[in-house]
């Protein structure tokens, strides 16, 4: 990490910074992964998260 010899508020900066790239580099170097995992991930918000959502709106509607 690089050390700048500014205010306090522009070190945070540079370290922000040089951490996000850094994180961008470990999500493509880990993209097959990440392929992987997408269709349990697909799934899992198919028909658990989505429907959880949803009944939770449909209890702001009268039906009868």
């Amino acid at each position: 990490m690089q050390t700048v010899k500014t205010s306090p508020t522009r070190v945070m900066e540079v370290q922000v910074k040089r951490s996000g790239e850094r994180l961008w580099q470990r999500v493509r170097a880990g993209g097959w992964s990440y392929l992987y995992v997408a269709p349990m991930v697909l799934l899992l918000v198919a028909f658990t998260i989505y429907p959880n959502i949803a009944s939770l709106g449909y209890t702001f509607y009268q039906w009868n």
